[in-house]
């Protein structure tokens, strides 16, 4: 089976949330959805990111932080922004033909682990109410 719909998950840097919810979600998608995710200006992958989603036994392989511009040629059927400064920032950018803002508390100026956890927790949830709603 081939993906039938695409999504991409936006955040700043592409450094923590949206790569989470990458991950995550394309491990509860399967093969239903093209998962992508960017940043409007991308850094590096905070390796708390890594740690979490091991934890997890998510694969995290294929990650890597990439710009909105990569996709400037793509329509997306749904883009997830995950914080208010891309919703700023990129919404005039995006081709999607739904576009969803689930802010998310940055996770990467707190100490510790627990804050990637508690956000990939958050993130999880909203995830799996969203397939749930695809699949009906």
């Amino acid at each position: 089976m081939t993906a039938s719909k695409s999504i991409i998950f936006i955040c700043t840097e592409n450094s923590a949330r949206s790569q989470l919810a990458e991950a995550y979600f394309r491990e509860q998608a399967g093969d239903r959805f093209m998962v992508a995710s960017a940043g409007t200006a991308p850094g590096q992958i905070d390796p708390r990111v890594f740690s979490t989603l091991e934890a997890r036994q998510i694969p995290a392989n294929t990650l890597r932080s990439k710009s909105l511009s990569e996709f400037s040629d793509h329509h997306f059927d749904y883009a997830v922004l995950l914080c208010d400064k891309a919703r700023q920032e990129c919404v005039h950018q995006l081709s999607a033909t739904e576009i969803l803002s689930w802010d998310f508390e940055d996770p990467k100026p707190k100490k510790g682990q627990k804050p990637f956890d508690v956000v990939l927790n958050e993130l999880s949830e909203r995830i799996k109410y969203f397939l749930l709603f695809q699949d009906k």
